[in-house]
């Protein structure tokens, strides 16, 4: 008969020990070999669990027996618990190949075609996934456990830390904590500090700045995703839970199950904080995807100059008139705000004439970013006096690194204790390094480079876009102006210096502005033109 062998093991650790697949495959050999039975294939699968069919070598093998004209008559295995611990998806299993032709057959527990073997074959699969729950159990409540007395379960700890061996107690078995890696938990710091600073216009361009500067997810690069999954999770200022969601469907469990374990913090509380203050104010469901989409020019940004409240659109004789109106005055009543309604085109008109002939001015805009540098000028000595630090740290790290290699050439055995000292020395160089290249980003003013022509050039470029172009008008407007306030015939406007010059900063590049893509969310807490 030709046949092939499937052998499997449950974790990976049992994997790595090289124990039990090769004690499997010699039996299942041996066995074949006293039956005049002929091996086709070999399948092996180490580090999967049998409860479930997710497995790839498993799936394949299924696949390659239903064929046809399968390539082989049986599949053999060492007991019924490699093929499965689950009594009805065994059973479902071994009808499927059995429609094709294929048997499935255990060398340690043998059972026949006959009423007999179909009892015998059914008693071992019930206690097969008896046994199996019951290991699922102690083992669960063993986790549980390890992870109250502060103990890390898992072989992947969270990006930004490392597993630090630890005695394991009376047994004497190793176990693990968590503590914070230093080159990763650099890059952390990292994102969370250029996120809350708001020197990028969002998650995908920090993303795309760690990705550049090479400072990837252990070997994987950021997206948006990644990054905003990492300011949200609280695990980084130090609460992290086990067992806060089932391992199989992902589902969160009740909070009473969920298990807190010590943890380091790699961020305080206040700049998580202000992080996640971030995140609610910019998330799409608040309101910035409709204000930005909305085909009215001023959506977001009018508020009513009597009771502050926001400004939306309304309509009057039947739809054919459109205007401006306070929000309260729609929804209370009439009375709740003196304020008046304004006719939309008519303002719309006044807002881009006013933007292009009296703010957006070569003398207006070049005096909006001298403030703009002076601001920057403020903490320019603190970011040089943080870079001259860093520079002399770096140079006395490379001096004690070079000692270390000097003491190895004298003689000094290269022990594991010095592999670890040096280790330390490289993870605190690129830290620093990494620090190196922010500061020095945060140093390079653009504005000094700024000449009066290329202001005079981005000022044609933004009055045309303004003017003529009435799609990319809304999205200048929702970047550039914070907000506009009506008091009677009198509208006052503001707006972001960070966010002008970032736009001067472009067109000194050669980007052409009616061409480039405008972000959608605004910058707040920064110095703003009137």
């Amino acid at each position: 008969m030709i046949v092939a062998l499937y052998a499997r093991v449950s974790t990976t650790k049992q994997a790595d020990m090289n124990l039990s697949i090769p004690d499997q495959l010699k039996q299942m050999r041996a066995w074949c070999a006293e039956n005049g039975h002929f091996i086709a294939r070999e399948f092996v699968e180490p580090g999967a669990s049998a409860t479930d069919d997710k497995r790839p070598v498993f799936a394949e093998m299924i696949d390659e027996a239903c064929q046809k004209k399968p390539p082989y008559e049986a599949i053999i295995v060492h007991s019924f618990s490699r093929f499965f611990r689950n009594a009805l998806e065994s059973s479902f299993y071994e009808l499927k190949l059995k429609k094709a032709g294929v048997a499935v057959v255990s060398t340690t527990q043998p059972s026949g075609d006959d009423d007999s073997g179909f009892l015998s074959r059914g008693f071992y699969k019930i206690l097969d996934e008896f046994f199996s729950r019951e290991n699922s159990k102690h083992t669960s409540r063993g986790m549980k456990e390890n992870a109250r007395q502060g103990y890390f379960n898992g072989s992947h700890p969270l990006f930004g830390y490392r597993k630090k061996p630890v005695d394991g107690g009376a047994k004497n078995r190793q176990k693990h904590v968590l503590e914070p890696d230093p080159v990763e938990a650099a890059i952390i710091r990292k994102i969370f500090e250029s996120y809350t600073s708001g020197r990028f216009g969002g998650i995908k361009e920090i993303a795309s700045f760690f990705n550049s500067k090479n400072m990837l997810r252990r070997g994987a690069k950021w997206s948006g995703q990644t990054i905003l999954h990492t300011l949200s999770n609280k695990a980084y200022q130090g609460e992290y839970f086990f067992n806060k969601r089932h391992g199989k469907t992902g589902k969160l469990r009740p909070e009473s199950e969920w298990i807190k374990v010590a943890l380091e913090p790699i961020i305080d509380a206040e700049m998580f904080q202000k992080a996640e203050k971030l995140r609610q104010k910019r998330a799409p469901k608040v309101s910035v995807p409709r204000i930005v989409n909305s085909p009215t020019l001023l959506t977001g940004l009018l508020r009513c100059g009597s009771c502050g409240s926001p400004m939306t659109t309304s309509t009057g004789k039947y739809g054919k008139y459109r205007y401006y109106k306070c929000t309260r005055k729609i929804h209370e009543n009439s009375k709740a705000c003196d304020s008046s309604a304004v006719q939309m085109e008519k303002l719309d008109n006044l807002i881009l004439d006013a933007l292009s002939e009296r703010v957006f001015t070569p003398e207006r805009v070049k005096d909006i970013l001298t403030e703009q540098k002076k601001n920057s000028q403020k903490s320019a000595g603190k970011v040089s006096g943080a870079l001259q630090h860093l520079k002399n740290e770096l140079k006395k790290l490379d001096e004690a690194k070079n000692r270390l290699y000097e003491a190895v050439e004298a003689g000094l055995p290269f022990d594991n204790s010095l592999r670890e000292r040096v280790r330390f020395h490289d993870n605190r160089r690129q830290e620093m390094l990494s620090e190196m290249a922010i500061l020095r980003q945060k140093s390079d003013m653009p504005l000094s480079k700024i000449t009066t022509s290329e202001i005079t050039a981005f000022c044609a470029a933004i009055r045309k876009c303004l003017l003529d172009i009435k799609s990319f008008a809304k999205s200048y407007l929702q970047l550039l102006v914070d907000e506009i306030r009506i008091e009677g015939n009198t509208a006052i406007m503001c707006g972001s210096n960070a966010a002008l010059e970032g736009l001067v900063a472009k067109k000194k590049l050669g980007t052409s502005l009616d061409m480039c893509e405008v972000p959608s969310f605004k910058r707040r807490g920064e110095p703003c033109w009137d």
